[in-house]
């Protein structure tokens, strides 16, 4: 919690139920932070904690959720329209950006919260994800172009690569260990 700077986006990656408390007590013990929630969590989370759901600005869509939407669009359009939150969306190649172009220009037809960003990784070698192969710069920028909405680098960056970042096409940056 002493380690988040004032006024952060802050995605809470919750890895099991039994860490929805942690969310709930970061996002009591730190109003001045603005969450992203996975869109796994109960939907309800900030109907259940009124006092925490201004701290909730979007919900954090993983790429295998966004391409079962992309391929079922009708079973699971109802499941994203539950979600009247604002959307950031994980994308890691080209189908998964065209697919959240998709999603973003479906949500704004049916008068939605918008897809707010992607976040494009793995940009650089991260410890997160050791197996995965970075993009570089280069492989990133030329995904980024694709994308209809911002786009958020992510994996193995810190803060001092912020101006990089916005040279090859980065809205933003995101990052764990590094930025904090």
């Amino acid at each position: 919690q002493a380690h988040i700077a004032s006024d952060a986006w802050v995605y809470i990656r919750v890895q099991d139920i039994g860490s929805k408390n942690v969310a709930k007590q970061l996002m009591g013990q730190r109003p001045d932070i603005k969450v992203i929630m996975p869109n796994d969590i109960n939907e309800h989370y900030s109907n259940h904690h009124p006092a925490s759901s201004h701290q909730i600005i979007a919900y954090h869509l993983t790429q295998t959720s966004l391409l079962q939407w992309a391929d079922e669009v009708k079973d699971n359009a109802a499941q994203l329209q539950s979600l009247h939150h604002p959307l950031i969306v994980s994308c890691h190649d080209a189908s998964s950006i065209y697919a959240a172009n998709k999603l973003a220009n479906s949500r704004l037809e049916r008068q939605e919260s918008p897809v707010i960003g992607i976040f494009l990784s793995p940009v650089l070698a991260t410890q997160t994800h050791p197996d995965a192969k970075p993009l570089s710069w280069e492989a990133w920028s030329d995904l980024a172009a694709l994308s209809d909405t911002p786009v958020i680098g992510l994996g193995g960056l810190s803060p001092n690569l912020f101006t990089q970042a916005k040279q090859y096409g980065a809205t933003s940056i995101a990052g764990i260990r590094q930025f904090l």
